[in-house]
């Protein structure tokens, strides 16, 4: 209930950037003050006939109000002949090729809202992607998923996506901090990112909702070494993920707090699906590095290597425990042996 709670919130949040201002406050969620620009009615509407043509052209070459040029595209009866024939006419010679779909079209991008979503392996993503979509729904918006591999580039993505639809908004399903600052300023629309909140993102159209992954994963490791184990292995991402980046920080932390001292022998890189994690635990196994617990930097790491360890007869390799302190976000998970 807690998180299809929070799945509104983003929907809420991203509705209310659409119109105004925001500064919000939500429990567990971080936002941003956002300032969005929305469309008005004396912006240029292009119509896909004729790129450098719009309505507003023919209307001043005509000597017509831009509404009656509206009514003789669309054949409304409540314009005079002799002004009808003059714009067709104007028309004609001007080369202009009215989109008799471009009306409709304008309505269903209005409320068009985009999912952009970084690994398709990703079961986390793919509960959030449904309970965003329900909450999208509840608000009035049709929502459109465009899946990318792990290792893509989501700002590039998300360029291409406006270029060809032009939808009202976008929810990035995770994302890399370079890519953002690279050229998340090329997107216009109000945007929100998920599962990555960065002091190092500053845009006037981005917002972030996320946990303290750094907190939390303290909280997880520190559980470890509270239960006497001294030996901690970790399974995560490569250091160009900022979720990555941010949770090896915080087991570093608990190990440093209790005197330790963090490992890299004992750091198996992994991207965030079952498969990888798998073949990671392996790799770990396979050089015979000695540990007796282990801190996965998501659920379903935790799982491919409770997989890998069980294949493998590791005592205790399906002992799963979750971090209290992850209410949001791929929550980081301990495995004990």
């Amino acid at each position: 209930m807690q998180f299809c709670q929070k799945c509104f919130r983003v929907i809420d949040l991203f509705h209310k950037l659409c119109h105004t201002i925001v500064t919000e406050t939500v429990p567990d969620i971080v936002t941003r003050t956002i300032s969005v620009k929305t469309r008005t009615s004396t912006e240029r509407e292009v119509l896909p006939g004729m790129p450098n043509m719009t309505i507003k052209d023919i209307a001043r070459l005509s000597g017509c109000s831009v509404s009656t040029i509206s009514r003789v595209i669309n054949d409304r009866p409540d314009v005079r002949p002799e002004t009808k024939e003059k714009v067709l006419q104007m028309m004609r010679e001007s080369g202009f090729v009215p989109n008799t779909n471009a009306r409709q079209l304008k309505i269903q991008q209005s409320r068009s809202l985009v999912f952009v979503v970084k690994g398709t392996r990703n079961l986390f993503f793919s509960d959030f992607l449904v309970q965003l979509q329900r909450a999208a729904t509840l608000y009035g918006y049709s929502g459109i998923v465009s899946y990318l591999d792990e290792n893509a580039n989501e700002i590039d993505a998300a360029q291409k996506i406006l270029r060809e639809i032009k939808p009202k908004g976008m929810i990035f399903l995770g994302g890399s901090v370079a890519n953002f600052q690279q050229g998340f300023a090329n997107i216009t629309v109000p945007s929100v990112l998920t599962t990555l909140v960065s002091d190092e993102l500053d845009f006037p159209n981005l917002s972030m909702v996320g946990v303290d992954d750094r907190a939390a994963a303290r909280t997880a490791v520190s559980h470890l070494i509270a239960q006497g184990h001294r030996k901690i292995a970790v399974l995560g991402g490569p250091a160009t993920s900022y979720p990555s980046r941010m949770r090896r920080l915080g087991a570093q932390d608990a190990m440093e707090d209790a005197g330790l001292t963090f490992d890299d022998r004992l750091y198996g890189l992994s991207n965030y699906d079952f498969e990888s994690a798998y073949h990671a635990m392996n790799s770990l196994l396979a050089r015979r590095a000695e540990f007796t617990a282990l801190f996965a930097m998501s659920d379903v790491i935790a799982f491919g290597a409770i997989r890998g360890a069980g294949e493998r007869r590791v005592p205790g390799a399906g002992r799963l425990y979750r971090s209290s302190a992850s209410t949001a976000s791929q929550c980081p998970a301990t495995v004990c042996r």
